[in-house]
């Protein structure tokens, strides 16, 4: 991935990791992999956390499934874009 917004110039390599609930994010932005200090729950990627709940009642049923997916946002409506090199995925 190549970010050319204002704050990160220069190729990232970014990791998304499954270890059974536990997901975990690393980058690399040129000094070598380093792991995002958090360890996060994956098993909210499921249908009983995606459902819209008012009043107690079910109002949209909103799982398509578990993925992982790379995406940009530029929020501020400045021009600012990330180009994707590739992907890899690799079942251990």
């Amino acid at each position: 991935m190549v970010f050319t917004d204002a704050g990160v110039r220069g190729r990232v390599t970014l990791r998304a990791e499954l270890d059974g609930p536990v997901l975990r994010f690393s980058y690399d932005a040129g000094g070598g992999l380093r792991a995002v200090p958090a360890d996060l729950d994956a098993t909210i990627l499921s249908d009983e956390h995606a459902d819209e709940v008012i009043g107690g009642l079910v109002r949209a049923f909103g799982f398509t499934g578990a993925f992982v997916g790379l995406w940009v946002q530029d929020i501020a409506g400045e021009g600012c874009r990330a180009t994707f090199d590739h992907t890899t995925y690799q079942e251990r």
